[in-house]
Parts: C-alpha cells; structure tokens; sequence
C-alpha cells in the first residue's frame, strides 16, 4: 500500500529529527537549565540505551500487538517526551524524556523499516524512500533553530513538534483503522509466528554466516556515518578550514538526501551486492583522498562525493539482510539496527580518540580503514548471500 509506505516516510522524517534534536538544542539548553556538555552528555547517553531497548524489544511487541499498535505507542511516547520539554524545570527529570524519546525512535525505526522492507521486491526502494527523509530531518532541523531567534525558541520549536505529532497520530489511527477493517493493512512477507524461533536448526549455514556478516556491516557501517558527520566541524578546523565547518555537514547530509533519492529512483532492479561493494570502493577513494586537497571547494566535492557513496549502504545492506531470512524479518532489522546504533555509539569513542593525536591524516585514515572493512565484507558477502538473494514479486507501488 502506497499510504503505508508515505506514512513510513514522514515517521522516519520525525526519527531524523530526534536524531539531532538534543545537539541541535544544546545551546537553549544550556541558557535555560544553567547546564554543560557533561550534563547534555549525560542526557544523550539514556537517550541512546532507550533507542536501543526501543529496537531490539520492537519485534517482540509486534508480534503481541501488531505493527499498528507499536507504531502508535512509538509515536505517544516521542510525543510525552517531548511534552515533557515545556514543563520539566530540572535538568536531571530530562534524562527520563531522553530514554522515553530514545525508545520511542527506536520503536518507529525499526518497526517502521520491518514493515516497509517485508513488502516484496520494492523494499530496497522503499527503504531508501524512508531514509532520504530520515536525512531530510536530520538536516533541515538544525537549519530551522540557527534561523530561529529569541528566547521563546524551545517553545516555538516543542509546540510545533508536538502539533506535527498529534496530525500524525491522527491520521495514522484513521488510515489504519479503515485499512484494518477492509483486511488490507500490509504484513511483512513471511513474518515469523509466535512459536517460530529465530535462525531455526534447519537454516544453512551460510545463510547463518551471511547474516553475521551483515550485522558487522551494519556496526562499522554506521559508525562511519554517526561519526563523520558530528566529527565533521572539527576535521574541517583541524584542515584549516574553519568558515566551512557547518557548510561541510550540511552538503555532507545534502548529499546523503541526493544519494538515496537516486537510489530509491534508479536502484530497484540493481542488484544488492554490486552496489554494496562499488559504494565501499568508491567510499574507500573519497576518505582516503581528503588529507591531499588544499583548496576548499575540493574538499567540499569530496564531502559531497562521500555522501553520495555512503548513501546507498545502509538501505540496500538491511534490505539484503531481511531477503536472507524472509521468515523473521522484524527480528533481522532489528538487529540489524542494534548493530548500527552500537557502531555508532563505540566507533565515536575511537573516532574521538584519534582526534586528540590532533594529526588530521590519521583521522581521516581511520575512516577509510573502516570503508575498506566494509568494502571486505561486501565481497566475503558474494561467496554466502548472492545465490539466495531472490525478490518477491509484490510492490508497494500497487
């Protein structure tokens, strides 16, 4: 159903949001709580358990309650975390809006994408629909607060969150409803049962190590991503160039958005594995070639061109990982998702470390030490995955 997927698309828009919501919001933090990076750290690290939590228990709730039901939960919980922004006067009582918020994100995300990819041969597009507005959120919020002004600037931007989510609960609860009592609201091809147990005795191995190796992928995978682009301000001052530190992120999400449209566009019939290992490659070339350009406008073309490579892997790699195992799709992208968030959260802490070397190439190196990992286990991924890779022949489109 088309309503689904555009539904998915504004809920991953929404997770795009949260994703930036406490960096983007630090500083009217800061003014109205009396508080510091230790205390916003602090804020964002429940955050994070409460997003992985959200991921990894969604599956299981979905089976008891469906995907309607978890999804609407994810939406009312982002929306009480947020509510929780416009009277909690204590910086401390924040780090329960931050697991709430962080849950709730992480219910939607991989709830969202299970349902989304479960649909047949247009799940690769469809999840590349949803993360080009994953990618719109996170890169139109932080522009809307630096064009905000004044002190009433959480009010502004918390009661228009909270307006958008009460429309999309609203018409969420609507659609589903009628789809439900017409029997036509989706459920991911081959969703496993109750009884069913994840990666059964009978599985192949290879099919067993495939999917390992995809959770790898999506580890280092995401922590090139997550760290690239909040590390990105500091390797442009640390290069020398400062007046382009927040143009970088922004071309740098820009072209995250430009990569995934095209893929979502042109990339259904392509298959999965020529365009996990050409992005690798390419990811690998654009990293590596960073710590040689002396000129602004090359170094924000290689920006861009990283984007453009990146883009395709997040998408195309978990779509791939739920063709695998078509019987458990919601326990595969939730896993898989684990996977990313972990990566994104210790590949930082790596990423951070090499920074205070304070020697840019070794940085930068390190990125693209990560991308050839990445362009390894793509192809290890040839001689397990790409002989049982075999799209359904259902499409959201209809």
């Amino acid at each position: 159903m088309r309503i689904v997927l555009w539904m998915g698309c504004a809920f991953y828009f929404l997770v795009g949001v949260v994703h930036v919501f406490i960096g983007s919001l630090s500083p009217h933090l800061f003014a109205r709580y009396g508080i510091g990076a230790r205390e916003i750290s602090v804020i964002l690290s429940v955050q994070f358990i409460g997003f992985l939590i959200g991921v990894l228990f969604s599956p299981v709730f979905s089976k008891k309650l469906g995907p309607f039901g978890v999804i609407t939960i994810g939406l009312c919980m982002v929306g009480a975390a947020l509510a929780g922004y416009l009277w909690i006067d204590r910086w401390e009582l924040l780090s329960l809006t931050g697991f709430l918020i962080g849950y709730g994100a992480g219910t939607l995300e991989t709830t969202v994408g299970a349902l989304i990819i479960g649909q047949g041969v247009s799940g690769k597009s469809g999840m590349a629909k949803l993360e080009v507005f994953f990618g719109f959120g996170a890169l139109l919020f932080p522009i809307l607060i630096h064009l905000l002004a004044g002190e009433d600037v959480l009010l502004v931007v918390l009661s228009s969150l909270l307006a958008t989510i009460v429309v999309l609960l609203t018409v969420w609860v609507f659609l589903t409803s009628v789809a439900r009592l017409n029997q036509r609201f989706p459920q991911p091809e081959g969703a496993g049962s109750d009884t069913e147990e994840f990666f059964p005795g009978n599985t192949p191995m290879r099919e067993k190590r495939c999917l390992g190796l995809l959770i790898v992928f999506a580890f280092v995978y995401a922590g090139i991503e997550t760290s690239y682009a909040n590390f990105l301000p500091s390797l442009l001052i640390a290069g020398g160039y400062e007046p382009y530190s927040l143009i970088g992120v922004s071309v740098f999400w820009a072209s995250m958005v430009v990569g995934r449209t095209l893929l979502a566009v042109k990339g259904r019939n392509i298959p999965p594995l020529p365009i996990l290992q050409i992005s690798a490659l390419s990811l690998i070339l654009f990293l590596g070639v960073f710590p040689f350009l002396h000129d602004a406008i090359l170094v924000l073309a290689a920006i861009f061109l990283t984007g453009i490579a990146a883009a395709p892997l997040f998408p195309v790699a978990i779509t791939f990982a739920a063709s695998v195992s078509r019987g458990h799709v919601d326990e595969v992208t939730s896993y898989f998702i684990a996977a990313a968030s972990l990566g994104g959260s210790l590949i930082s802490l790596l990423v951070g470390w090499s920074l205070t070397l304070e020697e840019l190439p070794v940085t930068l190196f390190l990125f693209a030490g990560l991308a050839l990992l990445l362009w390894f286990i793509s192809f290890r991924l040839k001689d397990t995955g790409s002989s049982f890779y075999k799209p359904a022949g259902k499409s959201m489109d209809r």
